[in-house]
């Protein structure tokens, strides 16, 4: 687990010097992160459609730190929890990506490890997904590690981002991703109250 919680460390602190803003948030997240001692029950969690893709994800990581980053979720998966937001469940509006979608929580509010001012963890979309656009208390921080995907902004239209790229979003900023023709996994990060879900904007 150590070397898991080490590649992330890695990845945020290349993004911190690659951010035009964000980058103290990512730094206090990445500190934060660092301090906690790695160390929990595995967990026995329920299988979520979007695991079809793990291999997917494997394979179009790109090669080095990513490729690393991604092999070591892979190493770990079975022994977090992954979860969907319980306000999308229901919402039938969001079509493909409420069911083949998932996240998990290596830190956070109900993480492995319970924290409430940070969460860190994986999120994984399978392709030809949208998520549509969306807003939360915290600052965020996400990396993609494997997959390109659109992002959108309100202040910015979709643009393709590419594994590596550093993507944050102040507080409330409604934001979205839509998958291509590949799965998206992506390293995020939360800083703030991190029990407050993410809503959809209507």
């Amino acid at each position: 687990m150590k070397w898991l919680q080490e590649k992330i460390n890695e990845v945020f602190q290349e993004s911190v010097s690659r951010l035009d803003e964000g980058g103290e948030v990512v730094e206090e997240i990445r500190q934060k992160f660092m301090a906690f001692d790695w160390d929990w029950p595995a967990a026995d969690p329920r299988p979520l459609p979007a695991w079809d893709y793990r291999a997917d994800v494997l394979t179009n990581a790109p090669a080095g730190l990513l490729s690393e980053l991604a092999h070591e979720v892979d190493g770990h998966w079975e022994t977090v929890d992954w979860y969907r937001n319980p306000n999308y469940i229901h919402d039938e509006s969001l079509g493909r990506f409420r069911t083949w979608y998932g996240y998990n929580l290596y830190v956070g509010s109900f993480g492995m490890i319970k924290k409430r001012d940070i969460a860190v963890g994986m999120l994984l979309i399978s392709p030809d997904c949208l998520y549509p656009a969306h807003n939360h208390l915290a600052a965020e921080i996400y990396v993609p590690i494997s997959g390109r995907a659109e992002w959108w902004t309100e202040e910015s239209d979709w643009q393709i981002q590419e594994p590596g790229t550093p993507i944050y979003h102040r507080p409330w900023l409604k934001h979205g991703t839509r998958t291509l023709d590949e799965p998206l996994l992506a390293l995020f990060g939360w800083l703030g109250d991190t029990s407050k879900h993410a809503t959809i904007s209507r």
